[in-house]
């Protein structure tokens, strides 16, 4: 599926159409030549993948989502004083894990 560029007034950019298949531990789907994801685990809720890929960059959605409103922050952000104070608190990846104590 491509991404489209309209965004369904919610911002975001809508998806187009989708192809749904179900898979059971250990089989594969192909994307193109290049792409192969494997089903590695399944365990209540949670669905386990690996992705191989030798030519393109692999980012988990939330991941992107986080850099895109990053950017998008940065960009409305002024070099002055309060600018780069916003960006730096934005909390812009929910429930990361923070880290404890002094830097080691």
């Amino acid at each position: 599926a491509s991404r489209s560029s309209q965004s369904g007034g919610t911002g975001r950019a809508v998806w187009g159409p989708m192809l749904m298949i179900s898979r059971r531990v250990g089989e594969r789907i192909l994307i193109g030549k290049d792409i192969e994801i494997t089903v590695t685990e399944i365990h209540r809720r949670t669905v386990r993948l690996s992705v191989k890929s030798s030519s393109q960059k692999v980012l988990r959605g939330e991941l992107l989502d986080a850099i895109e409103a990053a950017n998008q922050l940065a960009a409305q952000s002024t070099l002055d004083g309060d600018g780069l104070g916003t960006l730096a608190k934005a909390e812009l990846v929910p429930d990361s894990p923070k880290p404890e104590g002094p830097p080691r």
